[in-house]
């Protein structure tokens, strides 16, 4: 066992709890963001995770910061995954369109 459990033992405590459950019911896209050296969460739950997302045909994106932590160190970092955090936003909840009619 791992120091951060098993996340996807149907008996576990923190599998119940997150929403990794129920993924039979996804349907929202995702968009990941992590760092290969995270301590707080295993990169390889977001690698299952990927895994879980493709065998449920669930549309994803991964951000991956090589040699970085749970908060990225650098803030050039912080800036990319905000961007493309504000893209996806902008490409699945229309908040492109919605700014654009409100400066009308």
């Amino acid at each position: 066992m791992h120091l951060w459990g098993s996340s996807l033992d149907p008996d576990n405590v923190s599998y119940t709890s997150s929403a990794i459950s129920a993924i039979d019911t996804w349907k929202s896209p995702v968009l990941l963001v992590h760092g290969d050296d995270d301590r707080n969460v295993q990169f390889s739950q977001t690698t299952g995770l990927v895994q879980l997302l493709r065998a449920h045909n669930v549309y994803h994106e991964l951000i991956v910061f090589t040699d970085d932590t749970h908060e990225p160190l650098l803030h050039k970092r912080y800036l990319f995954a905000f961007n493309r955090l504000e893209e996806f936003l902008d490409r699945f909840l229309k908040l492109g369109a919605a700014r654009t009619t409100a400066g009308q």
